[in-house]
């Protein structure tokens, strides 16, 4: 049987990761974000109380941040408003909302999180942290969201297609550029406490100053629950606790000169169940309750140096990049596992502006890129056959170029090139063509990219982990991608209504799936043949009704096929979000409703009584309520219900979510910031 990669489990979550079996009827979600986006077509808007939508910037889409109005790829922005409207623990409850993401969490809060992105395997998505690249050598190349807490992130960038061209290997399905807060002009100092359903309790607190020529942010957040049971058996609640700490510094000694330094360290603890791989029981093929646990400790640091001579003209950038990730796994409190890997990252940047009046007024930006990548993983366990004991390590280095034209201020012409050179694969060269144009008349915008991607196997696909279980393959190939989309930017009522249709394709060659042999429960990766296919189509909407009230909503049709014309799993067919917010004209309340549901989704079973190795997911539909109140000039309540529907689901086969969930608390911010 062929399974995707995701089944070849990191230590953190042993056996299978499988998800929902319950059938139910579709929701009307696409009736419903068809009725908003005409609401949000026809409302009238004061054009002087309500501010525009779109981003001025984004800095993800290429080698240097451009205007949004000159990005050809499909790109969506969250910035900290809409994150704090949800009021959401977790960062992968936000991205629910943008188009193109898939989001799978192995039952409750720690659970294993992947997200993935336009149909591409979770570790085919690049994740950036303050510009560090944080995709764990541990978990497979991927980075695993349940460890991302939402408190004190500024702005989400996720950049969909293949972006390898820029952003180098694991970067085929797209970027998430994830910005954690700064300091804004003046001395701030803040805090939050939060407790409710499941023994959940939830505190954050920061202190942020910022002068003419400094900036520093600094801040604490913890979250603990006592979990549900992620298990369909028994009564064991599958706790989790996290410790997240968070520096954000910069220094600018004049207007060429800018530094800036980034540190964040987590701590936590996932309990999780047994997979019972018992012949004839009859909770073969699904978790079980179990006393199992795993610490994880991560470390991401930064710093950058960004000068600029000849008047601005020619721009230099150093930076250097360094990610550490421990994992250790308790069964019956004692040690089984132990996994560490590192990744140490040094690039140089070095962008020449210059203006041309030949014909028609343009302005060229003409970037070159060389990087250094050291990845190191080691795997240590107790001894005896049934573990692995090794450690590895590979350099590579990548090198591209990008040049972007801007014609007239209404067409925007983008091309990246890359090389990279890596000790274990032979080199790989990829590209990405964009392109974007205005017509202010209609106050539309066309925007389409073409690029291809490479990914590299990971160190567990190449080597194993569990010698008596998975079983490496030193013999992969890389993964590579083309893909395109085509798309058209709707702006109306002075840009307080945003509108966007996307159509995308791309095909995958050498994917790699997990070889299951249920005799001698051996598993193993190898190359598939022909190609997989992924196409489907993002609708976006974005709103601002009246002063007071806003409104937003996705959606997202896709098919994901093996090249064997099987579904890929854990992919919903339709995925979407609905959501409202309104708040009183001196911001004393506001309340935010947002509905996110997803259908037509597959997963692999391992349940050797029945016939079946895939089974359908269902749909869900998942409602969720938070308001806030200010009951001080500095102090505000909090409420918020999760699940309001009680909607009982799993994302990934046998881990059930948590259901109805209510969480109150306090909100306090104190200075004279902004």
């Amino acid at each position: 049987m062929h399974h995707p990669r995701s089944h070849a489990a990191p230590p953190a979550s042993p056996g299978f990761p499988p998800a929902r079996t319950h059938p139910r009827a579709d929701r009307p979600a696409t009736a419903t974000a068809a009725m908003l986006l005409c609401l949000a077509a026809t409302v009238p808007v004061a054009a002087e109380e309500v501010a525009r939508l779109l981003p001025e910037t984004v800095v993800s889409a290429a080698a240097i941040p451009v205007p949004s109005r000159e990005v050809g790829s499909a790109i969506s922005v969250v910035d900290r408003a809409a994150i704090e409207r949800r009021q959401v623990p977790v960062l992968s409850d936000v991205l629910r909302a943008v188009p193109g993401l898939a989001v799978s969490r192995s039952g409750p809060v720690g659970g294993q999180t992947q997200v993935r992105m336009r149909g591409a395997e979770a570790n085919h998505t690049l994740v950036l942290i303050d510009g560090i690249e944080v995709n764990d050598p541990v978990s497979s190349s991927e980075f695993d969201f349940a460890h991302m807490l939402a408190d004190d992130i500024e702005r989400i960038e996720v950049l969909r297609g293949p972006q390898s061209a820029l952003w180098g290997a694991d970067a085929i399905g797209g970027v998430i550029d994830i910005t954690t807060r700064r300091a804004e002009p003046g001395t701030v100092v803040s805090g939050r406490a939060e407790g409710g359903a499941h023994g959940t309790f939830r505190v954050h607190s920061a202190v942020r100053n910022a002068g003419e020529s400094h900036d520093v942010a600094l801040s604490a957040s913890a979250l603990t629950t006592e979990g549900v049971n992620a298990s369909r058996f028994g009564g064991e609640d599958d706790g989790y606790r996290n410790l997240t700490l968070n520096l954000n510094a910069g220094l600018r000694p004049d207007d060429a000169l800018d530094l800036r330094a980034t540190l964040r360290a987590t701590d936590a603890n996932t309990e999780f169940d047994d997979f019972d791989f018992v012949a004839g029981s009859p909770t073969q093929g699904f978790p079980i309750d179990a006393a199992n646990d795993t610490d994880v400790s991560q470390l991401y640091a930064g710093a950058r140096a960004r000068f600029s001579v000849l008047d601005g003209r020619w721009e230099h950038e150093v930076s250097t990049g360094y990610t550490r990730s421990r994992l250790a796994t308790q069964a019956n409190r004692v040690r089984n596992t132990s996994t560490r890997g590192e990744r140490r990252k040094i690039a140089y940047r070095t962008t020449v502006f210059a203006e041309s009046e030949v014909g028609l007024p343009a302005s060229h930006a003409l970037t070159l890129l060389a990087e250094r990548e050291r990845l190191r993983f080691s795997n240590r366990g107790l001894p005896g056959p049934s573990l692995a004991d090794q450690d590895r390590e590979t350099t590579a280095y990548g090198f591209a170029a990008e040049y972007r034209v801007s014609i007239a201020d209404r067409l925007a012409l983008g091309a990246s090139a890359r090389h990279d050179e890596n000790e274990r694969f032979a080199d790989a060269d990829t590209f990405r063509l964009t392109a974007a144009y205005d017509l202010r008349r209609t106050g539309s915008r066309l925007h389409a990219s073409l690029g291809t991607g490479v990914t590299n196997p990971t160190f567990f696909e190449q080597f194993g982990f569990f010698p008596g279980f998975f079983v490496g393959n030193p013999s992969l190939e890389p993964e590579r991608s083309r893909g395109w989309d085509v798309g058209v930017e709707q702006r109306l009522l002075d840009d307080r209504v945003v509108l966007d249709v996307t159509w995308f394709e791309s095909d995958l060659t050498n994917e790699v799936a997990t070889v299951f042999d249920p005799v001698t429960f051996l598993s193993s990766p190898v190359n598939l043949p022909g190609e997989s296919r992924r196409r489907g189509l993002e609708l976006s909407a974005r709103a601002r009704l009246t002063p007071t009230l806003g409104a937003s909503a996705s959606y997202t049709f896709l098919r994901a096929e093996q090249s064997d014309g099987r579904d890929e799993a854990r992919r919903p067919r339709h995925t979407g979000s609905v959501s409202l917010d309104w708040r009183d004209t001196d911001d004393r309340a506001a309340v935010s409703v947002s509905l996110d549901f997803g259908a037509g989704a597959v997963d692999d079973e391992f349940v050797f009584a029945t016939p079946q190795s895939r089974v359908d997911l269902g749909s869900y539909a998942l409602l969720n309520v938070a308001g806030r109140y200010r009951i001080a000039p500095s102090v505000s309540a909090l409420a918020r219900v999760e699940n309001l529907l009680d909607d009982g689901y799993e994302e990934v086969y046998g881990f059930r979510a948590p259901g109805l969930g209510v969480f109150v608390g306090l909100a306090v911010d104190f200075g004279n910031g902004r």
